[in-house]
């Protein structure tokens, strides 16, 4: 039969071993937050890159769909010309 006192080296044996089990969880827990840490700082990074392409690509669509304008009015303004040149040479025919 166990004393009073070897029940509390037992008991005391016990809560080491745990004590000693928590600081590894510890340890282990805090070498995996700063590896998150790490991960997160790359992705905000990342983030903040992808953001201002996005921006570029936004101006380059813009710009694009500007010039997509202008090409359409140049070229009815073109066609006009044309269709004006064709109405005077048509008339020039004519009389001569």
């Amino acid at each position: 039969m166990e004393s009073g006192f070897e029940k509390l080296e037992a008991h005391i044996g016990r809560a080491m071993d745990k004590i000693v089990d928590l600081r590894k969880q510890r340890d282990a827990l805090s070498a995996k937050r700063s590896e998150l840490e790490s991960q997160m700082e790359q992705l905000q990074t990342q983030n903040l890159e992808l953001q201002v392409e996005l921006e570029s690509v936004k101006e380059s669509t813009v710009d694009r769909e500007e010039f997509e304008d202008r090409k359409k009015e140049i070229e009815t303004r073109v066609e006009n010309l044309l269709t004006r040149f064709e109405a005077l040479e048509i008339d020039g025919d004519d009389e001569a």
